[in-house]
Order: C-alpha cells, then sequence, then structure tokens
C-alpha cells in the first residue's frame, strides 16, 4: 500500500508487455484471473475499448457481488486505467485501477495502483485481493 492510501501492488511477470496488456482485455482471461481467492467470475460482459464498459459477477454461487466500470485509458503495451465500482454496494464509491506495464527482463513489471478507499479495512482487503488476482493473471499467463 502506498503512503497516500492507495493499494499499489508491483509484480514481475514472464511475459512481454504485450502480451500482458492483451491479458488484461481478454474476456476469458478475465474470466480466469478478476476473481479473487478462490472467488470466480459467474458472468462477465465488456466491451474492451476506450470508453467502452465492463460488468462482472464475482463470488460464489451462493455469495456474489458485481463490479462495474470504464475503460478510461488504453496504451497498448503500456497502461490500462479502470473505473471500479460495487454498485450493489455503494453507487457512490467510485474508485480508479491504474495498471502500468514496463519492459523488465525477463518480461514485464506490473505496477498496480486502487485509489479512493473508505476505510484502512477496505484498502487492506483491497490490497489482498488484487494481489491474488495478480497471482492469478501471472498463472494464466504462464500456462499460454
Amino acid at each position: 500500500m502506498s503512503g497516500d492510501g492507495s493499494v499499489r501492488i508491483e509484480r514481475l511477470i514472464a511475459a512481454p508487455p504485450s502480451a500482458v496488456f492483451e491479458t488484461l482485455l481478454n474476456p476469458d482471461a478475465m474470466r480466469h484471473w478478476l476473481a479473487p481467492h478462490h472467488f470466480r467470475v459467474l458472468d462477465l460482459d465488456m466491451t474492451a475499448r476506450e470508453g467502452g464498459t465492463y460488468r462482472a459477477v464475482i463470488g460464489e454461487e451462493a455469495d456474489n457481488g458485481i463490479v462495474t466500470g470504464c475503460f478510461e485509458k488504453l496504451v497498448p503495451g503500456r497502461h490500462v486505467r479502470i473505473s471500479w465500482c460495487w454498485p450493489d454496494i455503494d453507487t457512490d464509491d467510485v474508485s480508479h485501477v491504474d495498471m502500468h506495464l514496463s519492459v523488465v527482463s525477463p518480461g514485464t513489471l506490473l505496477a498496480l495502483t486502487h485509489d479512493n478507499h473508505r476505510s484502512e479495512e477496505q484498502r487492506q482487503a483491497r490490497s489482498r485481493a488484487w494481489a491474488s488476482c495478480i497471482g492469478k493473471l501471472s498463472d494464466w499467463l504462464a500456462r499460454q
């Protein structure tokens, strides 16, 4: 977590930035990596372009949440910025997730920042969730 209260996670991924970027926007891959821990993406609707939207149902059969947002910035191989909202919890709680990709040997450094947390508890929960999601993303790429 960064000093301003945002979640910040860095992870080295053994794949080139172009492959990481494509995986961040690939619906089949997102169904695998977007849900943290033991949860699953149960439904996903998305238009992966600047200004496009996404809606994902994440959870278990009996306990689901919906996350929605917009693809605000897409720079191929370098940067993805999305808005992030759980409308079934709080429609006013909109935050942003930035994923910056940098070339490093032997792959890509993914630097994720998620801002606008309402409490320390929320920041910690999102930090654990994003660490899990990035691990799943890395695993997905390793199998491709």
